[in-house]
């Protein structure tokens, strides 16, 4: 059975994903910032970091105006993304 994780994360969009974010410090920095704000519950930070980068990337494909067939696929991508390991990343280093 072939294995699913790629270069150890969860797939391929969750290790594309997390090198993308890694290009852009200030982006991630805020959110944790701002997540920070809201709760000391570790669990509840992570979950709250992985909302918001989803939402942010969502956001950001439905603003290039992608639909039909590009827009099925980076959708699709964007929810095989696992963002509960990229915030977990995020907060522990």
């Amino acid at each position: 059975m072939k294995s699913e994780t790629y270069n150890g994360w969860a797939n391929y969009e969750t290790w594309s994903c997390k090198l993308w974010l890694d290009e852009d410090n200030g982006f991630w920095e805020s959110e944790a910032e701002t997540v920070a704000m809201h709760t000391e519950d570790k669990g509840e930070r992570v979950q709250m970091m992985a909302d918001r980068l989803r939402d942010s990337f969502e956001e950001s494909a439905v603003e290039q105006g992608l639909a039909g067939f590009f827009g099925d696929v980076v959708f699709r991508a964007i929810h095989n993304v696992n963002w509960t390991e990229i915030a977990e990343h995020y907060f522990e280093n």
